[in-house]
């Protein structure tokens, strides 16, 4: 068997004259991972600032970039998802490269709401780039490898930003550059990519009257009760997602305090778990309907969390056995979740509306980043094991939601595939 036809079986996508794709989700996320572990910390020793300022100016910036989410949608739709893409990239290297000089909150608020709008806007119009550049049969394949490549470039990123900090803020100033230039980099490969602006078109050219077309649009979006049901199923899940890294740290400090290890270790579990497992989850996906996979997605996320709360009964060398296979559940579960909740939304848009589609599911992450930790730490405060019992409801109302929402998504997978059945 020669590599390519070993690499299909194996779930990879054809790359092709695709290859910058990989390129880019490397490169992107190489920087992220470099700077994630220092978003706060920059702040309170570089710019010296207090950490409750760069809290609250984060949640603020957090929120006006939520604000301008439904605009992103437009966008990418007029001017089509290269553009748009080029432009986010740009826009995260001039804010990290203005970070440089932030030292009073309301510089923060406005450069991070920057930031966050723009990285906001950049994922519904790759998942849109990918779409239009590698065609809609290959989807689940280009959102698993890029979310495998994001899952190393992160940890390799982070690893990088540990070396560098060591250097004191002189480090941590190397970090935040470098992380501008990833994104210049990024800018530089789609800038030259012709094909990425010629197979990539807008859907929506600008012409007179657009104005118009922008409201049927997103009157059209809101209409749509089917996709609303699958944007709230997703809402409740990018909660599940998220809320590993807020809780885990908490609940092993609480319930076994002595091992400080153990985080860190179940962490490196998680990571492994995405690496290794996402392409070989590819041809269960691609067997498998969407919605059906996001119901055993949930199904395992709430084996997780019980598994978290029954760890409350438990001591000793058991209960971190528990935190283990909570875990490991918990990773099962994001594995098939990732690539399939992006599928069941480019399933349900109008191609003309695929930008506005992505762009509002893409909110269903920047409302789940603002309101999780508050939330989960809220709850843990009163019972630790209260944010377990919460993330099992949510697990069965994303299933109700979905279960809801499964007719429309049938229908409409099956007339994207069979364009006769729209018209019939």
């Amino acid at each position: 068997m020669n590599v390519p036809a070993l690499l299909n079986r194996l779930g990879f996508p054809d790359t092709r004259n695709r290859k910058r794709l990989v390129v880019i989700a490397v490169v992107d996320s190489l920087g992220t991972g470099m700077f994630l572990p220092l978003t706060v910390v920059y702040f309170v020793t570089v710019a010296h600032m207090g950490i409750s300022e760069v809290g609250l100016a984060l949640s603020i910036g957090a929120v006006i970039a939520l604000l301008g989410g439904p605009q992103t949608g437009t966008l990418i739709d007029r001017y089509g998802p290269g553009k748009i893409a080029v432009l986010s990239c740009t826009l995260r290297g001039l804010g990290f490269a203005a970070y440089m000089g932030v030292d009073a909150v309301w510089q923060l608020v406005i450069v991070s709401a920057i930031v966050r709008w723009a990285d906001n806007a950049f994922w519904p119009a790759n998942s849109a780039m990918v779409i239009a550049l590698c065609g809609r049969e290959q989807r689940a394949r280009w959102y698993t490898l890029g979310r495998t490549v994001r899952s190393i470039g992160l940890g390799v990123g982070a690893a990088l930003s540990g070396v560098l900090v060591a250097y004191g803020s002189s480090g941590a100033r190397v970090v935040v550059l470098a992380n501008a230039a990833t994104f210049f980099i990024v800018t530089a490969i789609l800038a030259t990519w012709r094909e990425a602006f010629t197979t990539a078109t807008a859907t929506e050219p600008a012409k007179p009257g657009a104005e118009t077309t922008k409201q049927t649009g997103m009157r059209a979006l809101l209409a749509d009760r089917a996709f609303l049901l699958v944007v709230l199923a997703n809402t409740l899940f990018a909660v599940t997602t998220l809320s590993l890294a807020v809780l885990l740290p908490l609940y092993a400090e609480s319930r076994t305090p002595e091992d400080h290890w153990l985080p860190g270790v179940l962490f490196a579990l998680n990571s492994a778990f995405l690496i290794i497992g996402q392409p070989f989850m590819v041809r269960y996906i691609e067997r498998t309907g969407e919605v059906r996979v996001m119901h055993t997605a949930s199904l395992f996320w709430a084996l997780s969390f019980a598994a978290f709360l029954g760890a409350s009964t438990l001591d000793s060398f058991a209960l971190i056995a528990a935190f283990f296979v909570a875990v490991a559940l918990f990773s099962t579960a994001e594995l098939i979740h990732a690539p399939t909740g992006v599928i069941i939304v480019t399933n349900l848009a109008k191609p003309s509306l695929l930008g506005r589609y992505l762009s509002m599911n893409q909110m269903s992450w920047s409302v789940a980043n603002v309101i999780t930790p508050a939330m989960l730490t809220a709850l843990f405060s009163i019972d630790d094991r209260l944010p377990w019992s919460i993330l099992i409801i949510f697990c069965a109302a994303s299933s109700t939601l979905l279960l809801a929402a499964s007719g429309p998504v049938a229908e409409r997978k099956a007339a994207a595939a069979d364009p006769s059945l729209a018209k019939a």
